[in-house]
This record gives structure tokens, C-alpha cells and sequence, in this order.
């Protein structure tokens, strides 16, 4: 009898644990995130400060949209903190002095980047702010949960809101890198630049890119150079080599929600730095210009700084030498080729841009109907675009900006559209297993029961 009663109820603490499954993972509202939701992915947004060779002198402009039938929003933001907070002058993805990312958040009922009514406001050092003696943290998220406000209430009862991200001491010399979501959905507002990085600081975040590399790596000639300055002999592409198999591969992925009707998409791209690099034959350590990829003066931008650049450290277009070159030349920092992108319709159509911009200048990439255009369009179709970096080398900082808003992604890294479709009437595929599962573990549950106690009154 004893022996009966654990078997059944071992039976229904497995179907109570799947139904649990079911409800907190299947329908869990998922994160909407910028750059991406992996906090162990290498790819962040960044503020440079001064003489860093960083361009881009603006604040991240977000939008943010939490549904009607949600009495709070959730604001995170990976790493937040700064080096200076963490003792510097380097930790976690962060190195030089103090950068204190703030982060403020204001009513936006239509959406249009209002910054009037400030909601809330928190300060990475948590030196100031709703967060005050409660600083931002180290390579992990932190959050807060704000209760959605009247002012922010749009016509169809959702609320909206506008978060702008900047640094507090943009005159430093500093490199913060960070993430950020929330439980609503969210977009960078149209013509707003902003930047993304990928670069080490903290010995900690060398083992995050090469997670292979081990103490033997460094006598062994397969991996590195140790006559010309223990240069790795080995690209981090090649997943046999011993800074191989990190989750950094130089890619990146932007989509951008445009409607119906435009004449013409363009896409600004400003930092590329676009030149392949060699090594020096005198002095090795260093890379030169090897002349194979160098960047050209592009024939529909203006040989001008573009106006939303003005006053920023931008310079005309025209010819501008990549520095440094993307690709570089040192096998720890390159991923090949140099640095490209695609821009992908709707309905599939490619347009490659090969030849991006140098250092410090922006250029126009686009196609459409209107205007001189790289690519004729007869259609720009609706819908959502996809933008793919490829070649992306380490501690190259590179800028956009972008005509229609930029959607961020979940979990999976797919686009979350600001305003999400209504929800399904019946369970997904994904659901639907789940609940097949759950189904399966209580029928063999039942059928267990019914078998040992046939067989009980048997004997």
C-alpha cells in the first residue's frame, strides 16, 4: 500500500511539474533587447568618451511600448556599471575612467520621442537617481520595475514611453559597453545614430572570446608566435585553434520596421573603418595598409559632414584610410574578410555594400525609387528589413542610423515588432508538444496505477 501511494504521487508531482513547465516557460512574456538578449555574446552598444577616436557624440534614443493590461514596465541593463566604479581602470567590458551611464525614462504617449515628462531615472554608479545607493552591476543585468504611468497612456490604452541612454561624463576617456531590455517591447526611434562594439578589457573577458585557451597554448609554435612577440598564429575562426569556439563570430543583426509606401530606404553607416591590414616586416607587432581593401569616396554621398553629424568628431566624406584597418592584420583581433554588410527586403532581396566607410566619416547605402540610389527599386516593400554585418573585427566601434525605427529581438535573436501581433487563440506547435507531454506522463502515471493494482487484487 505504502509502496502504492509513493508511485502516485510521484505521478502527480511529475504532471504538476509539467503543467508548471508549461505555464512559466510556453507563455512567459520574453524580454525585448538591444543589442541582443545573451549577456555572454560579446556584442553591446557603447559609449566612447573623448579621444577615443569614437565619432558618435549622441544619446541612445529608445522607444518603449508595455502593453495595456501590464500595471508595470521592467527596465534592464547588462553591465551598466563602469570600470571606475569597479576600482578601474579596467573590469568586465569596460576600461578607463568614469562614464556613469544614466538612463531616463519619460512619458511618450505618441510615440515620438517626447522627453518632457520624466518618469524615472537611474545612474550607473547609483549615485543619483531611483536607483540611488544601488549602483548598476557588473557583467550581469540589473533591473527595475516601474508601475506604468497615466501620462504615458496611448489612445488604444497601451502606454509608451521614450528612454534615452547617455553617459554622465562624456568628456572622460573611457570605453562603457552595455545592454538593454525590457518586458514590453521596444525600438531605436528613426533618425537616432547609435553604436556597436565588441572588445575585451578584463582577463576575464579574454577567457569569454577564447574559451579554450589554456597555460600550454602559449609554449605550443601551432598557436603562438613566441620570437615576434607571442603573436597567435591561428584565427579565431578556425575552431581547432586555441582562440577558437568563442560565441564572437563578427556578425551582427539589425532589423528595421518599415511601412507601406516609402520611396527609398537608406542606411547610414559611419566608422567602418573598411581597409585589410599586414604586418609590418619591420617592426611585426604592427599592421599597415596592405592596399587590397581601402576605402573609396562613395558617389551618392555628399563630400560633406551630414548635418545630423554636425559638431560631432566626424569628418567629410571622400577617401579616408581606415584606422584601425577592419581587417586587421593581428590573428586575435581579426575576423575576415574585411568588414562587409547586406541589406535584405521583405521579400528577400539582397544588396551587398562592400565597401563601407572609413575612419571617422559616415556614408549613405540605399535603394529605392527616389533620389540617386545605390540600388534601383522599383517597390520598397513594407515590412521588416534585415540588416547583416559580417567581418566585424574586435574594438572596431562602428556607427548607424536609420530612416524608420529598429526593432529589438528576444531571446532567440528574432525581431519583437514594437507593437506585437494579438496572441494566438489556440496553443503554438511548441505548446502544443509541451502539452502532448504532459498529456503522455499522466497517461503512463494513470496506467502504472491501474497495472499495480490489477495486479495487487490478482495475488
Amino acid at each position: 500500500m505504502l509502496h502504492r501511494m509513493k508511485v502516485y504521487g510521484l505521478s502527480i508531482a511529475i504532471t504538476f511539474l509539467s503543467i508548471f513547465f508549461i505555464s512559466q516557460v510556453s507563455f512567459a512574456q520574453p524580454y525585448a533587447c538591444f543589442p541582443t538578449c545573451d549577456g555572454g555574446d560579446m556584442r553591446f552598444f557603447v559609449f566612447a568618451g573623448a579621444n577615443l577616436n569614437s565619432f558618435i557624440e549622441t544619446n541612445y534614443v529608445f522607444g518603449v511600448r508595455s502593453p495595456g493590461d501590464s500595471p508595470t514596465v521592467e527596465i534592464g541593463i547588462f553591465d551598466g556599471d563602469d570600470a571606475d566604479s569597479q576600482g578601474g581602470p579596467f573590469s568586465d567590458w569596460d576600461f578607463g575612467g568614469a562614464s556613469n551611464l544614466t538612463a531616463t525614462l519619460y512619458a511618450d504617449p505618441t510615440g515620438e520621442g517626447a522627453q518632457i515628462i520624466q518618469i524615472a531615472q537611474l545612474s550607473g554608479d547609483g549615485s543619483f537617481g531611483d536607483n540611488t545607493g544601488s549602483p548598476m552591476l557588473n557583467n550581469d543585468w540589473f533591473n527595475i520595475t516601474i508601475p506604468n504611468s497615466p501620462a504615458a497612456m496611448t489612445p488604444d490604452g497601451a502606454f509608451r514611453y521614450t528612454l534615452v541612454m547617455e553617459s554622465a561624463a562624456p568628456e572622460n576617456e573611457s570605453i562603457n559597453q552595455y545592454k538593454i531590455r525590457t518586458d514590453g517591447t521596444m525600438v531605436i526611434l528613426p533618425f537616432q545614430e547609435f553604436a556597436f562594439f565588441t572588445n575585451i578589457a578584463s582577463e576575464a573577458d579574454t577567457f569569454v572570446l577564447w574559451p579554450n585557451l589554456t597555460d600550454a597554448d602559449f609554449t605550443d609554435p601551432a598557436c603562438v608566435d613566441q620570437d615576434n612577440g607571442f603573436l597567435f598564429v591561428c584565427g579565431m575562426l578556425d575552431p581547432d585553434c586555441c582562440i577558437g569556439g568563442g560565441p564572437y563570430d563578427g556578425t551582427w543583426k539589425f532589423y528595421i520596421d518599415v511601412p507601406e509606401g516609402e520611396g527609398v530606404f537608406n542606411a547610414w553607416d559611419g566608422d567602418f573603418d573598411f581597409g585589410s591590414s599586414s604586418q609590418d616586416p619591420d617592426t611585426f607587432f604592427l599592421c599597415v595598409t596592405d592596399g587590397v581593401d581601402v576605402d573609396t569616396d562613395d558617389p551618392n554621398t555628399p563630400n560633406t559632414v551630414p548635418d545630423f553629424a554636425e559638431g560631432t568628431g566626424a569628418i567629410p566624406e571622400g577617401v579616408s584610410p581606415a584606422f584601425p584597418n577592419d581587417d586587421i592584420c593581428r590573428l586575435d583581433f581579426q575576423f575576415p574578410p574585411s568588414v562587409f554588410y547586406s541589406i535584405i527586403t521583405p521579400t528577400g532581396q539582397s544588396f551587398i555594400n562592400n565597401n563601407p566607410s572609413g575612419s571617422e566619416e559616415w556614408e549613405l547605402f540605399n535603394m529605392g525609387n527616389v533620389g540617386d540610389v545605390d540600388f534601383p527599386l522599383e517597390l520598397v516593400p513594407g515590412g521588416i528589413w534585415t540588416m547583416m554585418v559580417m567581418g566585424t573585427d574586435l574594438a572596431n566601434l562602428n556607427g548607424l542610423r536609420f530612416d524608420h525605427p529598429v526593432i529589438a529581438v528576444n531571446e532567440m535573436g528574432d525581431p519583437v515588432p514594437l507593437v506585437p501581433e494579438p496572441p494566438a487563440p489556440i496553443p503554438t506547435l511548441n505548446e502544443w508538444g509541451l502539452l502532448a507531454f504532459a498529456s503522455f506522463i499522466l497517461f503512463i502515471s494513470v496506467y502504472y496505477l491501474r497495472f499495480r493494482k490489477k495486479t495487487y487484487f490478482e495475488k
